[in-house]
């Protein structure tokens, strides 16, 4: 029998949820340390963090959306070198915030169709998360990935990661061609989507 003087376990035993100030300020100082280390001017990295500041609170409640991030890191990557935003990507997926994370999942799966090493972190790191908020990001960067690389180019990995031993990385395709079957070269081959979309379990899709 429970004691009728037992008391409510405490909430702290829960981590509490990060406010969205503090996110947006360890996101601005990912940016300008990062500003500064390739610019190596203060007064820049000043200026760019600033800015990042003044659009965060503009658009606060966009930043809870998977578009506004992936956006996000659409800008990062066509602002570096393939060279300097894949170890941007690595400091951001290494972030105590998912949101920051999710970031650099999206630059890695622009990073991916050019450099296999960021489809293997895809595949081998970012698929062992254990957000599902992540694991959707990582089904869109593998979207990325077969988009740039095309459709009919990327058929042996995605039939590769379909048959991978890890959930996450199968599950990240399956969402794919959900939305795929709306793509050019689906809808000229639509044999090819219904041949995929058969070797997928039910079961295997996100909350």
């Amino acid at each position: 029998m429970i004691p009728r003087n037992a008391q409510k376990p405490s909430d702290r035993r829960r981590k509490e949820l990060p406010k969205i100030e503090n996110i947006i300020e360890s996101y601005g100082q990912y940016v300008y340390n990062l500003a500064l280390k390739l610019s190596a001017n203060p007064e820049y990295a000043d200026d760019l963090t600033q800015e990042t500041f003044i659009k965060a609170w503009l658009h606060i409640k966009e930043l809870r959306s998977k578009e506004a991030i992936k956006e996000e890191a659409l800008k990062l990557s066509s602002s570096y070198s393939l060279e300097e935003y894949i170890p941007i990507a690595s400091e951001l997926y290494c972030s105590e915030y998912f949101q920051i994370q999710e970031i650099g999942v999206f630059l890695y799966g622009y990073a991916s169709a050019m450099r296999p090493t960021a489809l293997e972190f895809l595949r081998e790191t970012v698929s062992t998360h254990l957000s599902w908020k992540v694991q959707e990001v990582l089904a869109m960067a593998f979207d990325i990935y077969c988009s740039t690389n095309g459709y009919k180019d990327s058929l042996p990995t995605i039939e590769e990661w379909l048959q991978n031993s890890r959930p996450n990385v199968r599950r990240a395709v399956s969402e794919g061609l959900r939305i795929w079957t709306n793509r050019d070269y689906f809808r000229e081959n639509p044999q090819i989507a219904i041949s995929l979309l058969s070797n997928i379990a039910p079961s295997e899709a996100f909350p």
